[in-house]
């Protein structure tokens, strides 16, 4: 936290904490995801460019000022895409290039990269907020707050298409049209958050990265509850795509008390993300990330 006090900018902040934070998946015979570890190494190299980069920060924010910032994993990519090209050793050799048959796409590189190394990698990338619907280690039982997405859905798609892009020969066709060698390695870019049910014991998915914190949800009941009592806690609503980084701020005045975010959550038609925030010496920090569903919300059976 101490790192995001001193960063002003709030692409900048969440460029740092998209880098800096653990991966939702660990590196696996199944699952070939970058590590945490490796997050971990190339944020800390890249601490002092990033805080440079800060201190004029139009650069960045003209790079994400598109209509693509308003949708979460466009936002994401854009930002991880700046930290590739101005703050890591990798070269972007590819960025959402499309592969086609017949005028046809069958799917895109979302990046090739070349290691210090030498290595081509391809990588693909995905940002997803999951919440455990039912104590187990499954991925079919960790699904998106709108009770559709899962992370079964979401890594079968990823496993059995995406990353398998570059053994197509169409693929490694347009590659070779373009100059670019073909990739030696795949690997996955899994960000986000995990969420436990309140009150329920937190069960890790399936090649789940042990370092990943998890968030909480709780049906509007739940919470409502659980914060009747709390006069300690201040709060802020999350507004999608803007779930990144975690607050920090001085000004209590941008926060809601226990009164005001019992009013804000029953008002809710849908599901919302919020942060609970102590105070701390520098300021309000956030503590935890919340879902807080409708008391009619369920998963949508497909």
């Amino acid at each position: 936290m101490n790192f995001l006090w001193s960063v002003k900018n709030q692409a900048h902040r969440d460029l740092s904490f998209l880098i800096a934070s653990p991966s939702l998946l660990k590196n696996t015979a199944t699952v070939p995801a970058i590590s945490s570890t490796e997050w971990w190494n190339l944020f800390v190299s890249s601490m002092d460019a990033i805080k440079k980069d800060d201190s004029s920060p139009q650069r960045l924010n003209d790079f994400v000022d598109t209509q693509r910032q308003y949708k979460l994993g466009l936002y994401a990519e854009d930002l991880f895409l700046y930290f590739l090209d101005n703050f890591s050793e990798y070269e972007i050799l590819v960025h959402d290039m499309q592969v086609f048959i017949d005028k046809r796409s069958i799917g895109a590189f979302d990046f090739i990269v070349k290691a210090k190394d030498g290595t081509i990698e391809h990588w693909e990338m995905a940002i997803k907020y999951f919440v455990q619907y039912r104590p187990s280690p499954s991925w079919i039982d960790f699904i998106g707050p709108g009770g559709k997405d899962s992370l079964y859905r979401k890594m079968n798609k990823m496993l059995g298409r995406q990353i398998l892009l570059g053994d197509r020969i169409p693929a490694q066709e347009g590659l070779v049209k373009k100059g670019i060698p073909l990739p030696q390695k795949k690997r996955i870019v899994s960000m986000g958050k995990l969420f436990s049910h309140f009150g329920t014991q937190f069960i890790p998915p399936v090649d789940g990265d042990p370092n990943q914190p998890t968030g909480c949800w709780a049906f509007l009941h739940q919470f409502v509850e659980y914060i009747k009592n709390d006069k300690e806690h201040r709060w802020a609503y999350r507004k999608h795509p803007y779930w990144i980084a975690p607050i920090l701020t001085k000004n209590e005045d941008e926060l809601m008390n226990q009164k005001e975010v019992s009013i804000f959550v029953e008002e809710q038609e849908k599901h919302v993300m919020l942060s609970e925030l102590k105070k701390t010496k520098k300021g309000w920090e956030e503590c935890q990330r919340w879902f807080v569903m409708p008391n009619n919300w369920k998963k949508v059976e497909k």
